[in-house]
């Protein structure tokens, strides 16, 4: 009677830890899902970002072309005004376009090395989550073999 009751009271207890063993991977499987859904979330967001990004570009080069044809407008009226008007206004939309050209250029470039600093955070911060995992993974392997 004594040796059935250890038996059972051994079974009971690797029973226990097939129990806690299960538990443990259905939490390292969650645990990893959510990792994979915040990094799936992390690059929509990237995306998104990128293509607001681009949107505003082509706003950019949109009113851009707008301020080309209202110039081209203006020089039409002014033909008849004289040269030196003409030149006078020809220069400060040059000088406008150059403007926005240069601020497109610096806003998309500080723009995509913000979106990629971004990126290489959350990627570090996926890697080093994954490794977490594993090595508790392995941790969990070397207790149950040990």
């Amino acid at each position: 009677a004594a040796a059935a009751a250890a038996a059972r009271a051994a079974a009971d207890k690797a029973r226990e830890g097939e129990e806690a063993s299960k538990e443990e991977s259905r939490r390292e499987r969650e645990a990893r899902e959510r990792s994979e859904a915040a990094l799936a979330s992390t690059e929509q967001r990237l995306q998104d970002a990128s293509h607001r990004a681009l949107a505003a570009m082509e706003a950019s080069r949109e009113e851009a072309r707008r301020l080309t044809a209202e110039r081209e407008k203006a020089e039409e009226e002014l033909r008849c005004d004289g040269v030196a008007r003409l030149e006078r206004l020809q220069a400060e939309h040059r000088a406008e376009v150059e403007l926005l050209r240069a601020a497109l250029t610096t806003e998309a470039e500080q723009r995509a090395e913000a979106l990629e600093q971004r990126r290489r955070a959350e990627v570090a911060e996926a890697e080093r989550l994954a490794q977490e995992w594993r090595a508790r993974g392995e941790g969990l392997e070397a207790g149950a073999g040990g």
